[in-house]
């Protein structure tokens, strides 16, 4: 899973060949927030298929 980061960006992509899965990724983070998307795509029995999954989250306060 190879990656990059920049000041406040995180990028990825990942390839599972059992599995048939590729998919690509980033994650944005701050202080204070993060918010990410990743795409997969693949083929499972014969039928292709694309996941989506965002996330979004904030800082409640420090870790107890």
């Amino acid at each position: 899973i190879p990656g990059k980061k920049s000041a406040d960006t995180y990028t990825w992509t990942m390839h599972c060949p059992r599995g048939n899965l590729r998919g690509a990724g980033s994650a944005r983070l701050s202080s204070a927030s993060m918010e990410g998307e990743t795409t997969m795509t693949g083929e499972l029995q014969g039928q292709k298929f694309e996941i989506r999954t965002r996330v979004t989250g904030k800082r409640l306060g420090p870790c107890k």
